[in-house]
């Protein structure tokens, strides 16, 4: 049973981070531009194209979820060896000239593999996706 909700935590890892960009992460992509991306979610270690970064806001927020996850279906949170994160990332920016204003726009696709090794087996998944968003411009006081 421990195994199929392990595998479980390596598809819902791709899943969350296709589906959960904050605006913070988007706008380090397009910062970073195209490479690739890795996350180790147990040391929190980041990279882009081999350079270690600061941990992504993702990086932070699955391996919360990771450990309450553990904690609801009785898992050890020690016995994980290795949980990672691997994204290849495209990105491609445009402006869009709308009447007297212009907007950023952000094109990125996304490939990713995930990677869980727990009681000396590994876990994978895989998945991609693509997606559109306008960047605004950051405006004094505001949080992202």
């Amino acid at each position: 049973m421990k195994r199929k909700v392990i595998q479980d935590f390596a598809n819902v890892c791709n899943q969350m981070f296709l589906t959960s960009h904050n605006n913070s992460d988007r706008i380090n992509f397009v910062i970073f531009g195209s490479g690739i991306i890795t996350m180790d979610f147990l040391s929190q270690r980041c990279t882009h194209n081999r350079l270690t970064i600061c941990p992504l806001f993702y990086c932070i927020s699955y391996r919360k979820w990771l450990g309450d996850q553990c904690a609801k279906h009785g898992i050890d949170f020690s016995i994980l060896e290795a949980v990672e994160l691997s994204v290849t990332l495209e990105v491609k920016i445009s402006r869009i000239v709308d009447r007297s204003m212009t907007w950023m726009t952000t094109f990125m696709e996304f490939d990713c593999s995930s990677r869980i090794v727990a009681y000396k087996k590994e876990y994978t998944s895989k998945m991609s996706d693509c997606s559109a968003m306008g960047l605004s411009q950051i405006i004094p006081g505001h949080e992202y």
